[in-house]
């Protein structure tokens, strides 16, 4: 027993310091990644367990790495550079709508919020007034872009760079401070018969970062940025990983935010800020899936 306490140990030590690693991918692990926090606290309990009988000490050492890496709002990678608060730059929404939350709810949130842009995977209602609306193929993904930003047209996406649940781009032709390229995206999920197809759609999200380093990528990744080669991306940084410890949680909505697993994500260039306090994950209510509101700016 003490030979698999010092695997479980390597192993948790490995999954902590190490992200990026193949067998973040592997089942049951990939799903244990995504939720790291409460992961961190069972194998915790575990550990705890195994002192008290005296037994498997090494367990409660690599319970204290992943409450650690939990605690640690999940170890980000990738972090996002901060500045100071000010008026510029852009408000952008990303929400899984899950095809439940009505244009009345949506409008709500819209008029509360006021985004430059926002992401809607799974949204098939009205258009708010005052944006312009792009839709992907699949279930959908939705990019709304407010007016006064531009005429902003959808560009072709080859099926290469296209991934399970919809991918769409939108473009001025004129990139610029108020008026980036967006990629809104819906990956498949890591579920029995689907981890094939979320393995290559997370090779996509990479290669679409690589490729397009000055676009805004935006969507329900179905995954953390823990994952696979998500965690080797080097182009872009997650702008939810600057939301409060412990609240960059969005699935699923009905789990308390530090229990959610951080799945929706507003991908950002280098050379683009988190303005300081300018993320929020919402309580509002309609969907399986929080929504994330970023204000951002370029440097």
């Amino acid at each position: 027993m003490r030979i698999l306490s010092l695997c479980v140990l390597m192993a948790a030590l490995a999954w902590a310091f190490l992200p990026g690693d193949t067998v973040t991918t592997w089942p049951l692990v990939a799903h244990l990644t995504a939720f790291p926090v409460l992961s961190g606290v069972g194998l915790g309990l575990i550990g705890l367990v195994g002192v008290f009988l005296r037994r498997f000490r090494a367990l409660l050492a690599a319970g204290a790495v992943l409450v650690i890496a939990g605690a640690g709002n999940y170890l980000p990678v990738q972090q996002p550079s901060a500045s100071d608060e000010d008026d510029s730059g852009l408000i952008v929404l990303e929400w899984n709508t899950g095809d439940a939350v009505t244009p009345e709810a949506l409008g709500a949130l819209i008029r509360d919020v006021a985004p430059d842009i926002a992401v809607l995977p799974e949204y098939t209602g009205a258009v708010p007034a005052g944006y312009r609306s792009f839709v992907s193929g699949g279930m959908p993904v939705t990019v709304l872009t407010a007016e006064e930003l531009g005429d902003y047209r959808a560009v072709g996406v080859p099926g290469s760079s296209e991934v399970t649940f919809g991918t769409v781009h939108v473009s001025t032709g004129h990139p610029g401070e108020r008026t980036p390229d967006v990629i809104g995206l819906h990956t498949a999920p890591p579920l029995p018969g689907l981890m094939g197809r979320w393995r290559d759609d997370l090779g996509t999200v990479a290669g679409l970062a690589e490729t397009h380093p000055d676009a805004l990528i935006i969507g329900d990744l179905n995954a953390v940025p823990r994952h696979g080669v998500l965690a080797r991306t080097d182009t872009h940084a997650d702008a939810v990983a600057a939301a409060p410890l412990f609240g960059s949680g969005t699935w699923p909505a009905a789990l308390p935010g530090w229990a959610r697993s951080p799945i929706d994500h507003i991908l950002i260039p280098h050379g683009w800020s988190v303005v300081d306090g300018g993320v929020r994950v919402l309580d509002t209510g309609g969907s399986d899936h929080a929504p994330v509101v970023a204000h951002i700016r370029r440097d």
